[in-house]
């Protein structure tokens, strides 16, 4: 919520009139900042300056990492992510946070090893089971995915992970049982704009084809809720734009991914949704070079391969090799 995030940023700066040297407070604002997605450099001041009172915070080197995350600055947030597991080599959440960077990479082998690290050091850790799942399922590996998901929702239901296990069955081409899970996810969750985007896709190819449309159209609402509060933020952009195009309005779907990609011109979501836009507007050409390039950037090609939206473009040449991961 914005008011709140003001009246957050208020009691932080009042706090620092108390006493300026609260190297907490500065990576509170540092994570504020992060939230609303407005201005990184702010973000960065704020973690810097934390950091300058205290070299090492592990909270304030986290939050510093993940502004190199979002400025697309991968390899040196990985760096300040390892000084920080080296200070607390037992502190999983940095471990979790390195991992969370390699998804966003597309390195999901890897953060699947990161978040194996995660359970092994909490092995009752629902987020790290979940966030192992996930990775899993990103790798295409859907057997091995469902294991560690459903540990995770058995310690702990998260709306998150569910969504994801439905993610699972709907690649599997179990659309129906895929609608019912994004229905208690949605329920559970109802202003994520991915869960409900997730059910628009399962409803799309299941025997209740006919709600898709308005569930795409929640997720458009919520994505322009999101944006409002982070009108810079590339994952709201994109999501509003795909929700914006399965609902009908193409022209406005391709100049908010048009905006998400100049933002973050390699990002592997970014670049998928992109080709999914192209490809609803039967523009097979672009699409498939636009999903080229999210393969090229860690989307996974064996993703594409099973992707239900993509079906028509699997007896494409052009499509196999990409899917294949052959050179043409």
């Amino acid at each position: 919520d914005s008011d709140a995030i003001e009246l957050a940023e208020n009691a932080c700066r009042s706090a620092l009139t108390s006493n300026p040297n609260l190297g907490v407070v500065y990576s509170a604002l540092g994570r504020l900042q992060l939230i609303a997605g407005k201005d990184l450099e702010s973000a960065t001041n704020a973690y810097r300056r934390a950091l300058e009172i205290n070299s090492r915070d592990v909270e304030a080197l986290q939050g510093m990492a993940a502004v190199l995350q979002k400025s697309q600055q991968f390899e040196e947030a990985e760096d300040v992510l390892k000084t920080a597991i080296d200070l607390q080599p037992g502190n999983w959440y940095t471990i979790d946070a390195l991992g969370t960077l390699y998804f966003v990479e597309g390195r999901y082998a890897d953060a699947a090893h990161a978040y194996r690290q995660v359970v092994f050091l909490d092995p009752d850790n629902w987020l790290g089971h979940g966030n192992l799942g996930s990775a899993l399922m990103m790798t295409g590996d859907f057997d091995a995915a469902v294991g560690p998901l459903n540990t995770s929702l058995r310690i702990e239901k998260d709306a998150y992970f569910l969504s994801n296990l439905g993610i699972i069955y709907y690649y599997l081409g179990e659309f129906d049982r895929s609608v019912e899970i994004h229905r208690q996810a949605a329920e559970d969750m109802p202003k994520s704009v991915s869960v409900w985007l997730n059910l628009g896709d399962a409803l799309r190819f299941s025997s209740q084809y006919g709600d898709a449309e308005d569930a795409y159209r929640t997720a458009e609402k919520l994505a322009k809720e999101e944006s409002a509060i982070a009108p810079n933020a590339p994952e709201n952009l994109y999501r509003q734009a795909w929700a914006t195009a399965a609902s009908g309005d193409q022209n406005k779907a391709r100049v908010l991914i048009e905006h998400s990609l100049s933002l973050a011109p390699e990002n592997p979501y970014a670049l998928y949704y992109d080709g999914l836009i192209k490809n609803e507007r039967g523009d097979k050409l672009a699409a498939i070079n636009a999903l080229r390039r999210a393969v090229d950037s860690g989307y996974p090609a064996i993703m594409l391969a099973a992707d239900p939206l993509l079906v028509d473009l699997r007896n494409d040449r052009h499509f196999g090799a990409i899917v294949e991961n052959d050179e043409e």
